[in-house]
């Protein structure tokens, strides 16, 4: 089952800064433009977006198991976009706790599922117990 944890806008420097002045200050701004990431900031995803994103992760965690068996085991992130007509596009995988400190005291989604809110560490020590509990800690560990 693909859990939703939650979701983020990356900082990059000076990208945001510049996009931040007026117009005609950008025109005016003789300065070279980089996009180097340099933070995160907490953000909700709309609601009605929700079906799209948990299946954009439900493709991939299929797409994953038809190629590689038995699957992707553990966490994962799908950076995306999202178009103006509200579709997603997902053009990159991080297959790795993603790097995301504020998700833990941030994101409502795992209060709403789970009644709390946490960030990915915690996800895989519940994912973990529930494992040893019922005797699957195999399937689970590589």
């Amino acid at each position: 089952e693909v859990d939703f944890l939650g979701i983020e806008r990356r900082l990059q420097t000076n990208l945001h800064d510049f996009n931040s002045l007026p117009a005609r200050q950008q025109l005016e701004t003789n300065i070279e433009l980089q996009n180097i990431e340099v933070g995160h900031t907490p953000a909700s995803i709309r609601e009605s977006l929700l079906d799209k994103v948990l299946s954009a992760g439900d493709k991939f965690v299929n797409a994953v198991k038809k190629e590689y068996p038995p699957g992707i085991i553990g966490p994962f992130s799908l950076q995306s976009v999202i178009t103006r007509d509200l579709e997603i596009v997902v053009y990159d995988v991080s297959l790795r706790v993603p790097g995301n400190p504020i998700l833990a005291t941030t994101s409502p989604y795992t209060k709403y599922k789970y009644g709390a809110t946490f960030g990915v560490g915690r996800r895989i020590a519940m994912e973990l117990k529930q494992a040893q509990q019922e005797g699957r800690l195999e399937e689970i560990v590589t």
